[in-house]
């Protein structure tokens, strides 16, 4: 079956993920995430479902990377550890 010159420059069809798929790989809370990053993102509603297109979600992480290096590492969700210093003993 040919070909035709139409369907050779066709794009690829998108990779789709959920909101929560995508929170995960950045490394946000629901709440950070909706409110601030997801208007960097493209996205389509579909009814009730939000899904982000994943290609978008991995320029944002590449974007993040190459503007701090040092968050390569995946952010820790939560209340921060509280560090205890403990003092050092009198020296004689």
């Amino acid at each position: 079956m040919p070909v035709s010159d139409r369907d050779a420059h066709a794009p690829a069809p998108r990779r789709m993920i959920t909101v929560d798929e995508a929170r995960d790989r950045l490394g946000e809370s629901r709440s950070q995430f909706y409110r601030v990053t997801l208007r960097q993102l493209r996205f389509y509603k579909m009814g009730r479902a939000t899904r982000v297109d994943e290609s978008s979600v991995d320029e944002l992480i590449e974007a993040r990377l190459a503007a701090n290096p040092l968050s390569a590492q995946k952010p820790r969700r939560g209340r921060p550890r509280k560090i205890t210093l403990q003092a050092e003993p009198a020296s004689p």
